[in-house]
Protein backbone atom coordinates (compact mmCIF):
# COMPACT_ATOMS: atom_id res chain seq x y z
CA UNK A 1 0.00 0.00 0.00
CA UNK A 2 1.13 3.04 -0.71
CA UNK A 3 2.27 5.88 2.11
CA UNK A 4 0.67 8.99 2.47
CA UNK A 5 2.79 12.21 2.03
CA UNK A 6 2.60 15.62 3.65
CA UNK A 7 2.50 19.06 2.03
CA UNK A 8 6.18 19.66 4.36
CA UNK A 9 7.52 16.37 2.97
CA UNK A 10 6.50 16.54 -0.93
CA UNK A 11 7.46 19.96 -0.95
CA UNK A 12 11.33 18.88 0.46
CA UNK A 13 11.43 16.09 -2.63
CA UNK A 14 10.13 18.82 -5.19
CA UNK A 15 12.78 21.41 -3.85
CA UNK A 16 15.61 17.99 -4.05
CA UNK A 17 14.09 17.21 -7.65
CA UNK A 18 14.99 20.84 -8.97
CA UNK A 19 18.35 20.84 -7.16
CA UNK A 20 19.31 18.22 -9.11
CA UNK A 21 18.17 19.60 -12.61
CA UNK A 22 20.23 22.95 -12.55
CA UNK A 23 18.89 23.79 -16.45
CA UNK A 24 15.35 24.12 -15.42
CA UNK A 25 14.07 27.37 -13.42
CA UNK A 26 13.15 30.87 -14.09
CA UNK A 27 16.89 32.83 -13.41
CA UNK A 28 17.74 30.63 -16.14
CA UNK A 29 15.12 31.41 -18.36
CA UNK A 30 15.42 34.66 -17.56
CA UNK A 31 19.19 34.34 -18.91
CA UNK A 32 19.09 31.96 -21.89
CA UNK A 33 16.61 34.86 -23.35
CA UNK A 34 19.38 37.92 -22.45
CA UNK A 35 22.45 35.90 -23.12
CA UNK A 36 24.01 34.36 -25.84
CA UNK A 37 24.18 30.91 -25.46
CA UNK A 38 26.83 28.97 -23.42
CA UNK A 39 29.49 27.19 -25.74
CA UNK A 40 29.80 23.70 -24.33
CA UNK A 41 33.45 23.17 -24.75
CA UNK A 42 34.40 26.22 -22.45
CA UNK A 43 31.29 26.43 -19.66
CA UNK A 44 33.99 28.53 -17.26
CA UNK A 45 33.44 31.46 -19.86
CA UNK A 46 30.78 34.32 -19.09
CA UNK A 47 28.39 34.56 -21.89
CA UNK A 48 27.68 37.43 -23.40
CA UNK A 49 24.78 39.85 -23.78
CA UNK A 50 23.00 39.35 -26.87
CA UNK A 51 22.79 42.54 -29.22
CA UNK A 52 19.34 43.04 -29.00
CA UNK A 53 19.20 43.08 -25.35
CA UNK A 54 22.10 45.26 -25.72
CA UNK A 55 20.22 48.27 -28.52
CA UNK A 56 17.43 47.88 -26.25
CA UNK A 57 19.19 49.31 -23.04
CA UNK A 58 21.14 52.01 -25.23
CA UNK A 59 17.84 53.05 -26.80
CA UNK A 60 16.37 52.82 -23.37
CA UNK A 61 19.01 55.09 -21.84
CA UNK A 62 18.69 57.85 -24.77
CA UNK A 63 15.00 57.86 -24.18
CA UNK A 64 15.35 58.15 -20.42
CA UNK A 65 18.48 60.60 -20.60
CA UNK A 66 16.36 63.03 -23.02
CA UNK A 67 13.31 62.64 -20.36
CA UNK A 68 15.27 63.86 -17.77
CA UNK A 69 17.74 66.78 -19.72
CA UNK A 70 14.50 68.10 -21.54
CA UNK A 71 11.94 67.97 -18.34
CA UNK A 72 14.39 68.88 -15.82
Amino acid sequence: MRELVSQQEMHERAMLAFRKRIDIGLGNGIASSLLEPPNPFQPEERRRPKRGFVLLLLVGGLFLGNFVYFNF
